[in-house]
């Protein structure tokens, strides 16, 4: 340890351990230098600094002091740097150091050059910590001041580094935190007008990033970029530079965008390089670029790390036990949406009651789309559409210059991905970053209106988004039609009058009003004058809205096409500042197939959430057709002229007959009893224009065929005894789960009389009811008889109450049921369309059954109803129109959630959808839209070709026919889409951006992929399962009193009083070159105190520590260092909870146990209630890939060969042939979850069964992989979780069973983890 003499030259042997600048932070032995500071000046924080224990104060003013050692300089800030460099053993020549600035990716960039030149020889600094392959610590700036600076480079140093790559912003530069500090290279990102608040104007934001490189050594390296657009300012500096298709030093081109990659050809001293990077976007082209180019100029080997790459913080996954599993790329969604509107000129708002005012044809505007969509923007993947902005030319702007044009952004998210979550976020965050308030959302149904106002209203939802926005609140008003009386006073709809009203003065109210469409367009509602007069002027609710300029979100984008009297209304009446549409399914333009897309900045395809495994597979069965009467009637011609009559021919016999208006399809055949036609000629299909509407609400074209036999009521008997035997297979299965899933069914049908009959009692429903009697007498007759366990017990009770209620368990939701008086079906309805928590229920608050789960609605996309639970659809008549499949089985996309509300993903769930004979194709039609919609060709690309030939050890053009012979695929390449499921089944790893095998199947012709489980295998590892399955709860260790007021002092010394600032930008037109240019015109403290009562009770809320130990350790805290008197508001909460969160994962870590719970038998994965093993389990619980042409190793569980990566295939390869393994096999997923000390669950991958080379005995082991090379790619949070399990499994091996757990991370060979276990 270093004395004072060394540092200071004094005759003193005093020992010094760190240098600070914060007196906070001082411990005893530290040296505390009195740096200048922005706000204050350090010399009034030297009695904190003695008295948190400094040995050594260095000072710049006349200060006298006989408890420390006082060292006075000329300047303290030029001194500083000096000591740290005494301190920590700073050599110049120790290693490299190498800068990364920039306004963009200067973080990207620093972590892939790190990565690239290799994480056991360079170090990282940075925004997100710094880092080597020995450790990963955090940092609380880009740049660090010289205190921590150069103890960083110490540990990094000591740690075997030799180049270090350090992220140099502009601000540490204007802070003087790079005095004295040189570099050996440095890279210039870009410079863009960002960071103005601290710089004020570009020019001083220029000088600034210039003056950085005069702390490059003389002989170092500076790498620009050509492209830049402020390039001509830094050109001075150093001539080496990289650039897209220009010439430069190095130049990159050829780019092919992928899913989850991108690759392109770099030039560098006239020699070609194919680069393929696990990276995506073109500003990751840009950033990778920099990074080899100075690879070439140091002679570093940087191809062999190129796989390595990853950025960490950029996908976000929230599970907040409801209706969906979401995953948010910030980058990709809310932040896209952000992205639109950065650097915009907003108009200062004189109206408290509008929205900021922008115009929707700023150039900067366009601007930022047309970045958003090439994937420019940091994070954001680029939108593969041929046609991106849609907003108006230069010269149509001047032609419209009067017309009103609205801004219009496309979301696109599939059905079941959580498209309301982010709606509702951006409203939070657009309000957050620009202060827009007023928001309306249009939906086209009220049961989409009802699930959208249960979900913001909802308890979890209200939670969620108030732990992350704090004090800010979404105040929801929902519009409904009101009845006005003539002889009353005409009452101004209050919720728009409250949504109105909502000021920009309430800066925490979010303003939202809900309607669907039929409101929209209502006049009764909405252009009647009424009494009651708004802001002075406004009598009627359009002109209210539009003087308060919302945004407008459109939830079901294709149900609002521009010449729909909605879309058309909302333009002429409320004109909305912009436009957010949000869908699965966008209009199409007229007369045209293509797509109506407007500022399309986000695509989150179908492909992509059936292989994510966001939504259900599906598996599409299909009722055989009946031989004996295979009739078909085909519809021939019309006549325009009255008396209208439609011409049928019968097929089978060739005879033709007419029918007019109302006469019976029967004259046909007698299968079409009850179906007459209603109506010739115009129809209201959105693509039949002109045919035959029939009774029954079927549309029919010309050339269109109707089978009889599927109308017929023995057809219709079947379909229905069919879905039955489904559902009850499936409920079985849901119900016997460790936490039960209530199983839901849903029946489409085309007459809504044939349901409700005259009394609620029509044929239909009464036939179902019949069925369903016979089948939940048989069930219950079969479990009776095997009775054994308790879950049996319970679900022979369920069964019961449903045989004695069988009316209740089915009901059924029509748009015609909205007018309806009967109390029954009142009931019925509001069950099943807003009370969608306790049809998800088994039980009610009263603990009696909720046995309603067979849901019957007309055959119609408008009502919009979902739900999570539906694990079937049952088509019970044709739909007629050709529609997209997509929408037709989108009602039960959605993955389920528990008997307690909790998403359960990770599974592989399937979507029975159940149809007639007349659409057995059904299958490959929705593989080839749901393809079709990815955008993605069926054709195999040569670099694919001989990346698979490579990894098979072929040679390419062998292999190549091969695939030929085999008639995989043709000489284009293109796969033969006859033999396309037989393809990617033998050969999935040319299966990149399609429809992964399994995820759509036809069960008529193929089950379900199951693998079969080897029951003498599983034998062998049975009592390693039986371990496993046991039940355990977390129990952590309680505090005491000195223990939490500890804590508290501990966090409020972290520093947690902080001032929120908001700066004022005036931005000017200047009169040379019109430009407009920005600048801080001033800034302002926000004070958001609250009382000291509300500050104690939200630390409680969030902490659970009592509030009279919160109160008693604040006063005590005070004694020691005064409190300042706007310490209490809402920053100083928020900084609070933050360093909480950090001391409970540090102060618990070894504070937990595990204790075992006595349950009650119940299945398993592998098990059934009786313990028995089961013959098989579905593929997808086990992995996502099945290679058929893969030897499956002796020693493995199962069947056959499956895996979820290429690791994972590489460990069950190696597996086989190590002799201490007994038998090993993957875990399936979710079917072990060990709880976490500070919240959640884990799951280990692999389990092995293993015996030591002298046969002695048995050991366990337990395996979780992770897909990063090495320790330091690890996130805190995996660590925290890999410690979690291994605290847990030491547990178990501390109750007598011999297990073991380790982690195998992708340089990790499984034979080496063995042999140190075995030995």
């Amino acid at each position: 340890m270093k004395t004072v003499k060394d540092i200071f030259n004094i005759d003193s042997n005093i020992e010094v351990k760190d240098i600070k600048i914060n007196s906070k932070a001082v411990n005893p032995g530290d040296i505390f230098v009195c740096v200048s500071g922005v706000n204050f000046d350090r010399h009034d924080f030297i009695d904190e600094a003695v008295t948190n224990g400094a040995n050594v104060i260095v000072v710049s003013k006349d200060i006298k002091r006989d408890d420390v050692i006082v060292v006075k300089v000329d300047d303290t800030d030029d001194e500083m740097p000096k000591i740290a460099r005494k301190l920590y053993d700073y050599n110049k020549d120790d290693f490299k150091l190498i800068g990364v600035t920039g306004t963009d990716g200067k973080t990207s960039t620093a972590i892939i050059l790190s990565t690239l030149i290799g994480n056991d020889i360079c170090g990282y600094i940075g925004t997100n910590g710094y880092s080597c392959s020995k450790f990963d610590k955090e940092t609380h700036n880009t740049t660090p001041d010289a205190d921590l600076m150069y103890k960083y480079f110490k540990e990094l140093k000591e740690a075997g580094c030799k180049y270090i790559v350090m992220e140099v912003s502009s601000e540490a530069s204007f802070r003087k935190r790079l005095r004295n500090l040189y570099f050996d290279a440095l890279i210039l990102t870009n410079v863009t007008r960002d960071h103005l608040n601290v710089h004020k104007t570009l020019e001083n934001y220029i000088e600034c990033k210039k003056e950085i490189f005069h702390h490059l050594k003389e002989d170092g390296i500076s790498i620009l970029n050509k492209d830049d657009k402020l390039y001509d300012e830094f050109k001075k500096i150093n001539k080496i530079n990289y650039s897209y298709g220009k010439d430069a030093d190095l130049s990159f081109k050829n780019i092919e965008y992928f899913d989850h990659s991108t690759k392109f050809d770099i030039i560098y001293n006239n020699t070609k390089t194919h680069i393929n990077s696990p990276l995506i976007g073109k500003f990751n082209v840009y950033n990778l670029s920099a990074a080899i180019l100075l690879c070439e100029k140091l002679n570093i080997n940087y191809k062999k790390n190129i796989k390595n790459i990853s950025i960490p913080g950029r996908v976000n996954f929230i599970n907040m036990g409801q209706n969906y599993k979401i995953v948010i790329d910030y980058a990709h969604t809310v932040n896209a949406i952000k992205n639109v509107f950065k650097n915009i000129y907003f108009q200062s708002g004189k109206n408290i009651y509008q929205n900021p005012v922008f115009d929707s044809k700023d150039d900067k505007i366009i601007k930022n789309i047309e970045a958003i969509q090439n994937g420019l923007i940091e994070g954001l993947k680029k939108v593969d559409i041929s046609k991106k902005i849609t907003n108006s030319s230069k010269k149509e702007q001047e032609e419209k210059k009067l017309k009103y044009e609205p801004l219009v952004i496309d979301v696109k998210m599939e059905t079941g991905t959580g498209k309301t979550y982010c709606y509702t976020r951006m409203m939070y965050e657009l309000h957050k970053d620009y202060g827009f308030n007023k928001f309306i959302i249009l939906v086209p149904s009220t049961p989409i209106k009802e699930g959208t106002k249960n979900f913001i209203l909802s308890d979890y939802s209200k939670e969620h988004f108030n732990d992350i926005y704090k004090e800010s609140y979404l105040k929801l008003e929902v519009l409904n039609a009101i009845k006005n009386s003539k002889k009353r006073r005409k009452i101004f709809p209050q919720s728009v009058s409250d949504f109105a009203r909502g000021s920009s003065l309430e800066k925490n109210r979010i303003n939202c009003l809900l309607m669907t469409d039929k409101m929209l367009i209502s006049e009764a509602t909405m252009e009647n004058e009424y009494d009651q007069v708004l802001f002075g002027n406004y009598s009627i609710p359009y002109n209210v809205l539009k003087n308060v300029k919302p945004i407008v979100i459109i939830d079901e984008p294709h149900r609002f096409k521009e010449e729909n009297e909605a879309y058309k209304r909302l333009l002429e009446k409320i004109g909305p500042l912009a436009i957010v549409r949000f869908g699965a399914t966008f209009p199409k333009k007229k007369k045209s197939t293509e797509t109506d897309y407007k500022n399309l900045i986000y695509n989150l395809n179908s492909v992509e959430a059936f292989n994510s495994g966001l939504v259900k597979g599906v598996a599409v069965q299909t009722l055989g057709e009946d031989e004996k009467n295979n009739e078909k009637i085909k519809l021939m011609s019309m006549t325009k002229t009255k008396p209208k009559k439609v011409k049928f021919k019968n097929e089978k016999n060739g005879k033709e007959i007419e029918l007019s208006i109302d006469q019976s399809l029967a004259e046909i055949s007698e299968e079409f009893q009850g179906i007459s036609i209603e109506a010739i000629g115009k129809t209201e299909d959105s693509i039949i224009k002109s045919g035959v509407t029939l009774s029954n609400g079927q549309v029919l074209g010309t050339g269109d065929i109707l089978y009889p036999t599927i109308y017929g009521n023995n057809y219709q008997e079947l379909m229905l005894s069919q879905a039955l035997n489904n559902h009850f297979k499936q409920e079985k299965e849901n119900f016997f789960r460790e936490r039960k899933i209530k199983t839901l069914s849903l029946f489409f049908i085309d007459s809504v009389n044939s349901y409700r009959g005259e009394n609620n009692d029509g044929y239909l429903r009464l036939r179902f009811e019949k069925i369903l009697k016979n089948k939940l007498e048989e069930e219950i007759k079969e479990i009776s008889e095997n009775l054994k366990t308790d879950i049996e017990k319970e679900y022979l009770e369920y069964l019961k109450v449903s045989l004695k209620n069988i009316n209740e368990t089915n009901g059924g939701y029509f748009s015609v049921d909205n007018s309806t008086k009967d109390e029954d079906i009142q009931n019925e309805v509001d069950q099943i369309l807003k009370d969608k928590e306790k049809l998800l229920s088994f039980k009610d608050k009263n603990n009696n059954w909720n046995i309603m789960r067979f849901i019957f609605s007309k055959w119609t996309l408008r009502e919009g109803w979902d739900n999570p639970n539906v694990f079937q659809i049952v088509k019970l008549r044709s739909s007629g129109s050709e529609i997209s499949k997509l929408q037709e089985v989108g009602r039960g996309l959605r993955l389920p959630v528990d008997e307690y509300g909790n998403r359960v993903d990770n599974e592989e769930f399937y979507l029975t959808y159940l149809i007639d004979f007349t659409e057995k194709d059904f299958a490959n039609k929705l593989i080839e839209e749901i393809n079709f919609d990815g955008n993605k060709i069926l054709k195999i690309s040569d670099e694919l070709l001989s990346k698979v030939a490579k990894e098979k050890g072929k040679n390419k053009s062998v292999f190549f026919g091969e695939l030929l012979t085999s008639e995989y695929i043709d000489m284009e390449k293109n796969i033969n889409l006859d033999k396309r499921e037989e393809f990617f089944t033998k050969y999935p790893e040319f299966n990149e951006g399609l429809l992964k095998n399994g995820k759509v199947i036809d069960e008529t012709t193929k089950p379900r992929d199951v693998i079969k489980i080897r029951k003498e295998r599983f034998n062998e590892l049975k009592f390693l399962w039986e371990k496993l399955t046991q039940k355990y709860y977390l129990q952590i260790e309680s505090l005491s009193d000195e223990e939490i007021l500890e804590a508290i002092r501990k966090i409020l010394s972290k520093g947690v009083y902080d001032k929120e600032i908001v700066r004022a930008t005036e931005r000017k037109i200047s009169n040379e070159n019109f430009e407009i240019k920005e600048e801080v015109v001033g800034h302002f403290e926000v004070k958001n105190i609250i009382s000291y009562n509300e500050f104690l009770k939200k630390i409680h809320n969030a902490t659970n520590f009592p509030l009279t130990l919160i109160h008693k350790g604040i006063i005590k805290f005070n004694k020691y260092k005064k409190i300042e008197k706007d310490f209490f508001d809402l920053k100083t909460v928020e900084k609070f909870i933050v360093e909480y969160q950090n001391w409970l994962e540090e102060t618990f870590l070894e504070r937990f146990t595990y204790k075992k719970i006595k349950s009650l038998s119940k299945e398993t994965a592998f098990t059934d209630i009786y313990g028995n093993v089961k013959e098989s389990i579905l593929q997808g619980n086990i992995g996502v890939y099945k290679d058929d042409g893969q030897k499956v190793p002796e020693k493995f569980l199962f069947d056959s060969f499956i895996y979820d990566s290429t690791k994972e295939k590489e460990t069950i390869e190696y597996s086989n042939s190590i002799k201490e393994i007994v038998v090993f096999g993957k875990i399936p997923r979710r079917s072990i979850q060990i709880p976490l000390y500070f919240g959640g669950t884990t799951s280990p991958d692999f389990m092995y069964v293993l015996k030591r080379k002298d046969n002695s005995y048995e050991i366990n082991l337990i395996v979780e992989t992770k897909g990063v090379e090495k320790e330091s790619g690890l996130r805190n949070e995996e660590k925290l979780k890999i410690k979690n399990a291994e605290i847990f499994f030491k547990i178990m091996s501390n109750e007598g069973i011999n297990i073991k757990f380790r982690k195998q991370l992708k340089s990790n060979d499984i034979s080496k983890i063995i042999e140190d276990i075995t030995k």
